[in-house]
């Protein structure tokens, strides 16, 4: 049994930025490996840059909203999700459906937040 990569590929680009070249790979190309190529055990994606979001709060907003970090950091945590809601047949395939209330901008970070 091996359990060393038998192939690699590498995601590069003058254009795209490189938290967008992870997303592609992570969800994109990796599924489709998994799903479309016999004998593919398993897809792993190393490197590149997992998207992240740094949020400064404002303390005066903070004190006329009675709130703390723990609430913002909550309603974040809570909408910034890709969820399943389960799995679903079709031509005799299983697939696993999700659902993606996840951020890729600032503006659509703020939207998602103060629905909570």
């Amino acid at each position: 049994m091996r359990v060393f990569p038998i192939i690699g590929y590498s995601l590069t680009s003058d254009k795209v930025p490189q938290t967008e070249l992870w997303e592609f790979a992570t969800y994109e190309i990796k599924p489709r490996l998994n799903r479309n190529c016999p004998g593919v055990a398993s897809v792993l994606v190393q490197g590149g840059q997992e998207p992240e979001f740094h949020i400064t709060v404002d303390p005066a907003l903070m004190v006329r909203a009675k709130t703390g970090v723990s609430e913002i950091l909550g309603a974040v945590n809570r909408t910034n999700v890709i969820d399943s809601p389960g799995l679903m047949t079709r031509n005799h395939q299983l697939f696993l459906g999700l659902i993606s209330g996840q951020a890729h901008n600032t503006k659509r970070l703020g939207t998602l937040s103060s629905r909570m």
